[in-house]
Formats: structure tokens, sequence, C-alpha cells
């Protein structure tokens, strides 16, 4: 209860239950001394987090995903004395899928087929797609050998599981791609991007099924900045990278980063 004035900031119920938890575990470290490591965190979680942990005394605190790039990331929360090595309870999973046809095996085939073995979204990292019929999962340590024993096929496909120690063409995860806007209104890259009509990408704006940096965001006519994460259900999640150019007609050519 003495930590709930250190929140009073976030309106959020469920970002206030997610740093709820972030709190708890600097509790832990600082009355057990001990090092707390939570699940993995989405970026919008770890960079609220972040200002509360640095207000914190006697903690200190490192986040790690995996790999350099991770966007999802696990938090060490110890005492600020620790001095040690910080062995984070996370591995990656290789997945090789033996598929006899062209169609391309996309990071949400992957996901899927993790979280319909009854997998939370907590225990799962970033998964990084290599090449059209292998990724790269990171995961807790402790379903590592669940997963590895119980995933069989992604889809109709047979995958092949393997743990592996590096994580390797991690750029291969995504493709940029071209896109001429009449302006930066988030109903407009949404059609856009993901290739809707107008009318449906305010639907689903409005349905809340679109996420900006990681919010939820149902306002079609809001404006969206360079460099946003936008997702949008069963459609999948793009990056504005820059815009190019901007013609006469005031119309932008935009570089935008498609995640598969």
């Amino acid at each position: 209860m003495g930590l709930d004035h250190r929140l009073n900031h976030i309106n959020e119920p469920e970002e206030r239950l997610e740093l709820a938890k972030i709190l708890d575990l600097v509790d832990l470290a600082n009355r057990r001394k001990v090092i707390s490591f939570s699940h993995f965190l989405s970026p919008l979680i770890v960079s609220l987090a972040e200002p509360i942990l640095k207000r914190c005394g006697d903690i200190s605190y490192s986040v790690e995903g995996g790999y350099p790039e991770a966007e999802r990331n696990m938090l060490a929360i110890y005492p600020d004395y620790h001095l040690g090595i910080l062995d984070f309870p996370m591995c990656r999973l290789r997945m090789d899928v033996k598929s006899t046809s062209n169609q391309r095996i996309t990071h949400r085939d992957y996901l899927g087929a993790i979280l319909s073995l009854g997998i939370s979204r907590d225990y799962l990292g970033d998964i990084v797609v290599l090449n059209d019929n292998s990724a790269i999962v990171v995961l807790s340590r402790e379903i590592q050998p669940y997963v590895a024993m119980n995933l069989i096929n992604i889809g109709r496909h047979l995958v092949f599981v393997e743990e592996t120690s590096s994580i390797q063409g991690c750029a291969t995860g995504y493709e940029d791609i071209l896109c001429s806007l009449s302006s930066l209104r988030l109903d407009v890259v949404v059609a856009n991007a993901f290739g809707t009509s107008r009318r449906q990408a305010e639907s689903l704006i409005r349905s809340e099924s679109v996420k900006v940096q990681w919010r939820t965001l149902s306002k079609p006519g809001a404006v969206v900045g360079m460099n946003s994460y936008i997702s949008c259900r069963h459609y999948g999640r793009i990056k504005l990278m820059e815009v190019l150019s901007v013609s006469k007609k005031n119309k932008m050519k935009v570089m935008i980063r498609k995640f598969i």
C-alpha cells in the first residue's frame, strides 16, 4: 500500500495493474535482498516502469529481451550493491516448419500456435522470423520443455523445435514498403498499410482493434507521428519510418516497416 502513491499518475487500469506487479518485485528485492524477475513486458510497460524504478531507493534494475533489438523484455530488480551476472530466466527456441507449399509462415502463425497450447502471452518474448519457414522464439525458461514437447504443428505444417543459443538474421523479420498517403491520419495510415478500405479502417479503429505505441486508440482522425508502432488485430503490425517526399498536391511518400 505504501507504494500506491507512485502510480497516481497512471490512469489506465491495466497499466496500473502491471506496474503494481513490478512494484511488488521492488518490495521483494528490498525486503529479502534478492534478485526478482518480471515476466515479459511490452515496451509501453517498460517505458512507464523505468521512471518509477529510478525513484525507488536502494534498488537497481536491468532490462533484457534475449537480443539487442528485442521489443518485449524482462526486468530484473535487485539490491543496488549487486555486482554479479544476472541470469535472466529465458531461453530461445528455433522453429523450422516443414512446408511443401510456397506459403509464408508469419509471426502471427507462430504466436497463434504457441498460444493454442494454453501459454500466456506474459511468458513469451519476441518472435523473430528468419525466413519463410523458420523463426526463433524467446520465452520463459520454465515453459521451454512444455513448448518443445507439445508444439508439433504450425497451422497444418509439421514443425521441428530445438533450443538455440543465439538469434541471427533478425533483420529479415520485416519488409519496408512505400505508401502514398494523403495525410498521417490514423485511418489513412491503417487503410494503406494493411490494405483495407478507409471505411474498414475507421471501423477497426472505433472497435478498439488498433493500437498506437501499444495503447488502444479509437479516434480515426488522430494524427500519427513518425517512428510510431501501429498494430491492428488480425492484420499485423507496422512502424512509420519516414516521409521521403511530398508532392505538389501534398501527397506524402512514406516508408512503412511491415513486420512479417
